[in-house]
């Protein structure tokens, strides 16, 4: 079993992470203790997840903190889709943040897949 901090999963979910602390940087100040600190808020927990799926032994488990990885990534989603609706995101910055997402839910699913095997 690979360290938390080698597999590709968390290094996509610590360039999301990274991406959206740039975001909370530069987001205006009336959503700054909102919806941009709930993003980094749910980054921060995606990543605590995928360091204890990968250390738990018990695969009910795993599962269960994979299924949390997957509801944490689609509030994030929900959140970029609702910063793009006010006008602090823009489209192109969506895109970006939306691959991630993508990667991270991606590498969830197969992780439960193997998992569940």
């Amino acid at each position: 079993m690979a360290l938390a901090h080698e597999t590709s999963i968390h290094k996509a979910t610590q360039d999301l992470h990274a991406k959206v602390l740039l975001f909370t940087k530069n987001c205006p100040r009336e959503y700054k203790h909102g919806i941009a600190r709930d993003m980094s808020v749910y980054c921060q927990r995606v990543i605590s997840l995928i360091y204890l799926t990968n250390i738990s032994r018990d695969n009910n488990v795993r599962i269960t903190y994979l299924l949390e990885v997957l509801e944490r990534v689609h509030l994030i989603n929900s959140l970029f889709k609702a910063a793009v609706d006010l006008k602090i995101l823009s489209p192109a910055q969506f895109g970006q943040l939306a691959q991630l997402t993508t990667s991270v839910s991606k590498q969830a699913t197969a992780w439960g897949k193997s998992i569940s095997t």
